[in-house]
């Protein structure tokens, strides 16, 4: 009401600025094979999760394990309450313990951030049992046959083959 008594409205607003800040974690990380091989060549998969409240932008993420492939994955952005894949595409490793160093970088309201974790990759030693079966295997059918073919003719002390013919 104005001092006259005439009634009057006014439209106002009030700019707020609104800022989010995006806090990255991990969820998981796989590999493909889940069990790996020496000299295998073998997907790595780190799923990156956003709990924050800001949209993470220009998410990227590098690794630094000593093996030939992909060692860095775009991402792009992340949603609040939302995760996506970071994929490393890589050769196979000898055996052994592999400690490496992942780095995500990504941008939000705040700024430019980067995260850092040491993590780990154990290639187990290949395992040789299929071939020291078929090796196996084929020793014992060649002890078999010598024995039908060489070993029981002379036992018989007629000293001739199963397939000659007899006099």
């Amino acid at each position: 009401m104005r001092f006259d008594g005439s009634e009057r409205t006014q439209m106002s607003g009030i700019d707020l600025m609104m800022k989010g800040k995006a806090e990255l974690g991990f969820v998981s990380v796989d590999t493909n094979p889940p069990r790996l091989i020496e000299n295998t060549p073998f997907d790595l998969t780190v799923r990156i999760e956003n709990t924050g409240t800001g949209e993470a932008k220009q998410v990227s993420a590098t690794i630094d394990l000593p093996a030939e492939g992909t060692k860095e994955a775009f991402i792009g952005k992340i949603k609040s309450g939302n995760d996506a894949p970071a994929l490393f595409l890589l050769e196979g490793l000898k055996d052994g313990n592999y400690p490496y160093t992942l780095n995500i970088t990504y941008t939000d309201d705040m700024g430019v951030h980067t995260l850092t974790r040491q993590m780990n990759v154990y290639v187990p030693p290949a395992d040789n049992s299929t071939i020291i079966i078929v090796l196996l295997i084929i020793v014992v059918i060649l002890g078999v046959v010598g024995y039908r073919y060489w070993y029981r003719p002379r036992m018989n002390s007629d000293g001739k083959f199963p397939w000659d013919k007899k006099n």
